[in-house]
């Protein structure tokens, strides 16, 4: 649908992966697998797909814990050789789901951020430097906290603003939605709107409120004010909660 040209990863715990479904991945077009490795068990699995992946790049993403060194290090020397192309590893972040834990094994945030994990940047940097020092072919990329923040949460609520945005509504560049509510203390706005707002560009919510566009309310700005409707705009997040950043009255 959008031509040879756009690249397609898929990233995933490789649970219940197998060459069947491998093949079904080439098939469908995708690009890029990054496999996310819960455990040093898999890696026996991912040698047997290595060898017979052909139209896949294949490559390992994980979070850094501080502690992981050894590990990771062990890793990187057996996907080196068996000639996976890239690890790619993420500076671990508290989120909703993980804080708990992260906490009760005694990790502490960065100083400065609002979500890195202590230590796991400085691991990370590690891993890197014994890559280059011991010249392994396997390419190895760090992703901080900050370009996640930055650019690609940031990416994911603009395209998600946009799949999920009303007529009405406007997407911003920072990927929130804004719209305009329409309040009627006398609870008559129905009649009042309708004489002007087409019905596509509307949302009715109660008795007192309707949902529109913000160009709408303002190009109408007077009939609204003079038929005792107030205006508010409204700005929030794509997220499922809606969460309001922004009222301008």
């Amino acid at each position: 649908a959008f031509g040879e040209e756009h690249h397609i990863h898929l990233y995933t715990s490789g649970l219940g992966i197998n060459m069947e479904k491998i093949k079904m991945l080439e098939k469908a077009g995708l690009d890029e697998l990054r496999i996310h490795i819960i455990e040093d068990t898999f890696l026996t699995k991912l040698c047997k797909i290595a060898r017979n992946i052909t139209k896949i790049e294949l490559g390992i993403e994980i979070p850094v814990l501080p502690d992981s060194y050894l590990r990771i290090k062990k890793w990187i020397l057996y996907l080196d050789k068996i000639h996976i192309r890239f690890l790619n590893l993420n500076e671990m972040e508290f989120t909703e789901a993980n804080s708990l834990k992260l906490l009760e094994k005694g990790y502490k945030l960065r100083y400065g951020s609002l979500t890195a994990v202590e230590g796991s940047r400085r691991t990370a940097l590690r891993i890197i430097r014994f890559v280059e020092k011991n010249k392994l072919n396997i390419n190895v990329h760090f992703c901080p906290v900050e370009v996640k923040d930055r650019y690609q949460i940031s990416l994911r609520l603009f395209r998600r603003a946009y799949n999920i945005a009303k007529k009405f509504e406007i997407v911003s560049d920072e990927g929130t939605i804004i719209r305009a509510m329409l309040i009627d203390k006398n609870e008559k706005i129905r009649k009042k709107v309708k004489k002007i707002f087409p019905s596509t560009l509307i949302k009715y919510a109660g008795e007192k409120y309707i949902f529109t566009s913000p160009y709408l309310a303002l190009r109408f700005n007077k009939f609204l004010k003079k038929n005792g409707i107030d205006i508010k705009y409204i700005e929030y997040l794509p997220t499922n909660s809606k969460k309001v950043i922004k009222n301008i009255f």
